[in-house]
């Protein structure tokens, strides 16, 4: 269909140069010079289509790296949340007062399955 349409608009260029070339005394091979011209600048260019293929390549980089950028990003939140909810409840108990904060109590989590273990690997000898 698309390409039945500019059949008829190349026919009625045609015309309307012959016409017009007639009526201004052009030269005979202006009209195919033109329609020669015409077809050339329709048509996309390797030069053209390399840079499309150039331009998509970075974006498609671009996208890469923000979803890389994302993952760095999120990846030690989603772990140190996952650590977060195989303790929660736990709680020290420190000068009388409960703190339950996780931030807060890590390090004395760590300490306690240190301990836990080297007292597991003592009964085991």
């Amino acid at each position: 269909m698309a390409q039945n349409n500019n059949i008829q608009k190349d026919a009625a260029l045609r015309l309307a140069l012959q016409r017009e070339g007639e009526r201004l005394r052009m030269p005979a091979d202006l009209t195919e010079r033109v329609m020669v011209r015409v077809r050339e600048e329709a048509a996309p260019s390797e030069k053209r289509k390399a840079q499309r293929r150039a331009r998509l390549f970075g974006w498609v980089a671009v996208a890469a790296a923000v979803l890389v950028a994302v993952f760095v990003l999120v990846s030690p939140r989603l772990r140190e949340s996952r650590e977060m909810a195989l303790y929660e409840g736990s709680y020290v108990e420190e000068d009388g007062r409960r703190v339950e904060d996780y931030h807060l109590i890590k390090a004395d989590i760590h300490e306690a399955l240190s301990m836990a273990d080297q007292a597991e690997a003592f009964l085991k000898e």
